[in-house]
């Protein structure tokens, strides 16, 4: 059956996280006959990509996209841990790439169907005017939540109490705030944004597979769901009324979205599948739980790196994963860090380096005399502390060198 409406962002409310019952809610353009022409166009534009590309439909080279993900919090809870944001993105790349442990669990009528989109990501290494980055950002707000789904574009502006975008043409920008859901944007379509209003916006509760991951959407799924949409993906089942045609050819027609988790290689059929294997409730695009979703398909995968290669093209060019000079230096001065501070002369000094380095401490006074030196070995992980009870309060300078490189933080003895 076609679908003759084309979906503007997509959002899965509070019920996906309480009661386990999703429901997507749709904003469509209200020109509604422009939009079904774009639409109409966008799909004879695939179609012709898919014949262009008939001999090798399956992405030849991997593509790694830049990540920014923007943490808006008001309460603590809302402050996720960089470690938390880390395992997104790590779930994203195995799942896109079809490297998920979990594929063993993929219905037997759909296992020889599971595609690997060649897309990786990696949190930026370089912000827009090329300085060093961890790819995070956090932003405290006086904003307890943001309804997006409503109108509320508060989340897209540091003024009005959430972050601004980096440039939507070189980096993906995912938004963790407080917000009961998911969304994204399609692209190539009107809708009532502007261009630093594109991407993803997901709530703490949903992202990522540890801190305030809650299930059933503890496993990082729903970023997955929502990237597809990012790339031009439908949902594999209608959210009216008849069979949905989401365009690939591999996904089997399906009424209505599959809730919760089905048991193990269970055949589920409706009346636009009525025989084996069924519809794909394994798949990322459906509504089943985190635990019971562990694929795309070939067919999404091609319509996902036509996008990419289309409205997405931009991604391809850019540098946000290329480290700029001074990136050692600086991702080694955010894996330092110093506590309590200020202090009455103890000082701990925690590492959580990316690799073993010889690490030598220098204590220096403010007018730059060295007064305390010590080489600690080669480390990785761990604390250092460092004993100054003897020295008069005030402002002294740590050099911390690792390796060939050389991060200062500034100590209160008090």
């Amino acid at each position: 059956m076609k679908s003759n409406y084309l979906f503007l962002i997509f959002f899965i409310s509070s019920a996906v996280l309480f009661s386990q019952t999703p429901k997507c809610h749709v904003q469509q353009n209200n020109k509604s006959q422009v939009y079904d022409k774009l639409r109409n166009e966008h799909e004879k534009q695939f179609a012709e990509w898919v014949q262009n590309h008939k001999t090798s439909t399956t992405q030849a080279s991997v593509n790694i996209i830049p990540v920014v993900v923007h943490v808006v919090w008001n309460t603590p809870v809302q402050n996720i841990s960089n470690a938390q944001v880390i395992s997104q993105i790590n779930i994203l790349n195995e799942d896109f790439r079809k490297l998920n442990a979990d594929t063993i669990n993929t219905p037997v009528g759909f296992k020889s169907l599971i595609g690997d989109s060649k897309i990786e990501f990696c949190l930026a290494k370089r912000d827009p005017f090329g300085n060093p980055t961890t790819g995070i950002t956090n932003t405290q707000t006086t904003e307890f939540s943001f309804a997006p789904l409503l109108g509320d574009t508060n989340i897209y502006y540091t003024a009005s109490g959430g972050r601004d975008a980096w440039d939507t043409a070189q980096y993906i920008n995912i938004w963790v705030c407080n917000n009961g859901g998911g969304m994204a944007t399609f692209p190539g379509v009107p809708r009532p944004f502007t261009g630093m209003q594109d991407g993803v916006i997901m709530d703490p509760a949903m992202f990522g597979n540890m801190g305030s991951a809650t299930p059933p959407n503890d496993l990082g799924r729903l970023c997955d769901h929502e990237i597809g949409h990012y790339f031009y993906l439908l949902h594999i089942f209608n959210s009216s009324a008849g069979c949905m045609n989401d365009t690939v050819a591999d996904t089997p027609p399906q009424g209505v979205p599959i809730l919760g988790c089905p048991v193990l290689n269970a055949v589920i059929t409706d009346s636009c599948s009525p025989s084996a294997p069924g519809v794909m409730y394994c798949n990322y695009m459906d509504y089943t739980d985190d635990a019971c979703k562990n694929m795309f398909s070939k067919g999404q995968c091609t319509r996902m790196n036509w996008c990419l290669n289309t409205f997405r093209s931009s991604l391809l060019t850019s540098q946000g994963c290329l480290a700029p000079l001074g990136y050692d230096e600086f991702i080694e001065k955010n894996n330092i860090t110093v506590s309590p501070n200020p202090s009455n002369g103890v000082f701990n000094f925690s590492l959580n380096l990316k690799e073993e380095k010889n690490i030598v401490i220098d204590i220096l006074n403010v007018i730059g005399e060295r007064i305390y030196s010590e080489d600690f070995g080669s480390k990785k992980n761990g604390s250092i502390r460092i004993e100054l009870s003897s020295l008069k309060s005030g402002i002294y300078f740590a050099n911390i060198k690792t390796g060939n490189n050389l991060v200062t933080k500034k100590l209160l003895i008090q």
